[in-house]
Order: structure tokens, then C-alpha cells, then sequence
């Protein structure tokens, strides 16, 4: 089996639009592969290790949590795509709603510290 070298080039190709800068933060960090040297002045990438790397982070993805609701992203798939809201279906709809879930909010906190409304 042949080993392919991907140049920075290749990177940005793939979607890694890192700049050179940040690649060697991250390659200094060990949060990015190493590059190998193919020449005085050339470096490239393997291209089994950035594929390593890329499943490494969908899997990072794939584990957190997604949204206040505390649902993985594996639990969205098995309940039928749950989603989060939309900033329009958080935002009050009217003020008398604004108001209202203000004046919830303080009877809340006056019940928890003993205090009346």
C-alpha cells in the first residue's frame, strides 16, 4: 500500500482551513498530526493520519452533549431528529408574554428565599 502525502495546499482543499500559524500551535499542543519533511523546505501530511484525526473529531462531536436538553447526538438520530429551538421559538412572542414570564421568574425567587412578591 502506497502512503499519500497531502500538502498544506491539500489540506485547505479537504476543509481544513487552518492558517500554517495555527497548525503548528495545534501541531505543538499534539492536537493536530505531525507534519513529515520531504524536502529543505517542504513539509506534508500524511494522509492516513488527518483522516485519523478527522474521525477522531466527528467522534468528539458525536459524544457531546447537543443543546440544554442534554440529548447526544446519537439520542437525536433514535428520537427522530430532535432538534433545538430556534432563537424565534425562544424569543417571548409578546410583551404581555415577556412580563409575564418576568413576574414568574421573580415569584420563583422570592419562594426560594422566603420572601413575598
Amino acid at each position: 500500500m502506497r502512503t499519500k502525502v497531502l500538502s498544506f495546499k491539500d489540506l485547505r482543499e479537504r476543509g481544513i482551513s487552518y492558517s500554517r500559524v495555527h497548525i503548528h500551535r495545534l501541531v505543538a499542543a499534539g492536537k493536530f498530526p505531525r507534519p513529515i519533511k520531504i524536502g529543505e523546505n517542504r513539509t506534508a501530511w500524511l494522509e492516513r493520519e488527518l483522516d485519523e484525526w478527522l474521525d477522531a473529531k466527528i467522534a468528539e462531536r458525536d459524544a457531546q452533549t447537543v443543546g440544554i436538553l442534554g440529548v447526544t447526538f446519537d439520542d437525536r438520530k433514535q428520537h427522530g431528529g430532535a432538534r433545538d429551538m430556534t432563537a424565534q421559538e425562544r424569543k417571548p412572542q409578546t410583551r404581555a408574554d415577556e412580563r409575564a414570564r418576568d413576574r414568574e421568574g421573580a415569584e420563583a425567587r422570592c419562594r426560594t428565599s422566603g420572601r413575598q412578591a
